[in-house]
């Protein structure tokens, strides 16, 4: 419990100093906070969705607004690499051959090791 207000605390003040930071160089216009200022789109969410994505913020330590945009973003950023199949199947490929080389470089250094083992084995059987 005491860990959790020390956080909410903390969390408060690292917010309360980013917005005097944002004062600090211009991002205030017109005597508004620097969120007031940005672009507003209200939208409605399905029933219970709201209460999701609260768990989410919170879960993600963010604002359900931060929450929203990271998520966003997240979308967009799968969304390009749909809309560019090419370009998905090339990186994809471009992985797959760098970890083909990988696990070819690893096979061959243990049969290196089994070769030395097999090697030493032979070495200490007594003669007959």
């Amino acid at each position: 419990m005491r860990h959790t207000k020390h956080m909410a605390i903390g969390h408060t003040l690292v917010k309360h100093f980013a917005w005097h930071i944002a004062m600090r160089f211009g991002e205030r216009q017109m005597g508004r906070r620097p969120s007031e200022a940005q672009d507003k789109f209200i939208i409605r969410l399905p029933d219970g969705m709201r209460e999701q994505l609260k768990a989410a913020a919170e879960a993600n330590d963010r604002t359900m607004t931060s929450e929203v945009v990271a998520r966003l973003r997240a979308s967009f950023e799968k969304g390009a690499l749909q809309q560019e199949p090419e370009h998905a199947s090339s990186l994809f490929a471009d992985t797959v051959e760098r970890e083909f080389e990988t696990l070819r470089a690893q096979v061959r250094a243990l049969v290196d090791v089994q070769y030395n083992l097999v090697e030493e084995l032979r070495k200490r059987e007594p003669k007959v």
